[in-house]
């Protein structure tokens, strides 16, 4: 088992940049609809 660069164990082997990729594409999916707010609000 791999610790992914957050420290969650995951039950499976990734490759290092792939996770990383995952990661981030996580992160960005997660605070996604805040800056959207943020964005629009900016915007008007």
């Amino acid at each position: 088992m791999r610790t992914a660069p957050n420290g969650v164990e995951m039950p499976f082997d990734l490759d290092a940049d792939l996770s990383q990729t995952v990661l981030t594409s996580l992160d960005r999916l997660r605070a996604g609809p805040a800056n959207g707010r943020e964005e629009k609000v900016r915007q008007r």
